[in-house]
């Protein structure tokens, strides 16, 4: 039985002029979204060099967040832990919810 997954990836860069990073966290991401899996990537990128990456193929199923440029050589990001952990939060509530509720939490899922 086959069994979509929730894939998180965390990449600094979805521009490609910055090399095979991009390019790799891309095809892999497509590929795994023709297979029926939920993607979301989290990029240290402005919206407006997602968006230009985003115009270049069509992406299924694949939402793109971009936090907005990080700091120093490192991409250091003070939006990247707040964001992870009201994602966590999200996770737990709905856990909680299809222990409590399973016939009416699967739609949150």
């Amino acid at each position: 039985m086959f069994r979509a997954l929730k894939i998180l990836q965390l990449v600094h860069t979805l521009d490609p002029s910055v090399g095979g990073v991009a390019a790799a966290v891309l095809a892999l991401s497509r590929g795994l979204a023709r297979r029926g899996h939920k993607l979301d990537v989290v990029v240290l990128d402005e919206p407006d060099v997602v968006a230009a990456v985003a115009d270049r193929g069509p992406e299924v199923n694949i939402t793109v967040h971009a936090l907005g440029s990080g700091l120093t050589s490192y991409r250091y990001s003070c939006t990247l832990w707040p964001w992870l952990r009201c994602l966590a939060a999200l996770r737990r509530l709905i856990d909680s919810l299809l222990r409590f509720s399973p016939r009416h939490a699967r739609s949150l899922v």
